[in-house]
């Protein structure tokens, strides 16, 4: 099943079912979620209409959002980050809820201010230019989230794709 066939189910369950767990499973079992696996099962990269996919030789079984909450400690918060085409799909998980919102958003557009903000760090610009760039990532990465994170305990970043590049701690 290709990425993109996940990346709508996700959406779906997301945004029209409203049904956080089930969204977060298509996440997971999008990602490549071990490198035994493909080592083992054989993978190969497959060309379609202008996109690279890979291509597993078996199907991985992620754990479901239920079996990740007893696994957590009581002071711990997973935020999950799925990008899709025209939005980012977030999920904020501790050991009794599994709470989720969404920032619409085209990936292309996500990627280019990821790039101009890491580039702006690295080439040490205005100060003022990066704490601008800084406050839009985090107006879209943890400002719909915000409200279900706590203040204390550990986080835990899990991003996606683009995001990967992206120092959060510095936003």
């Amino acid at each position: 099943v290709g990425q993109t066939t996940y990346d709508l189910a996700a959406d779906f369950a997301f945004t029209r079912k409203n049904n956080f767990d089930e969204a977060f499973n298509y996440v997971e079992r999008s990602r490549a979620r071990s490198l035994l696996e493909m080592s083992t099962s054989g993978s190969r990269v497959v060309e379609s209409n202008e996109k690279r996919e890979l291509n597993i030789g078996a199907e991985s079984e992620p754990l479901k959002p239920a079996e990740i909450k007893n696994r957590l400690p009581e002071d711990f918060q997973l935020l999950v980050y799925a990008v899709l085409d025209q939005k980012i799909l977030m999920f904020v998980i501790s050991k009794t809820t599994v709470e989720g919102e969404q920032f619409l958003i085209p990936d292309v557009e996500l990627n280019k201010q990821i790039n101009s903000y890491v580039e702006s760090i690295q080439a040490r610009s205005d100060l003022e230019s990066v704490r601008h760039q800084s406050k839009e990532l985090y107006r879209k990465l943890i400002a719909p989230i915000e409200k279900y994170l706590t203040h204390d305990g550990t986080k835990c970043i899990i991003a996606d794709k683009g995001l990967n590049y992206l120092p959060f701690e510095s936003l």
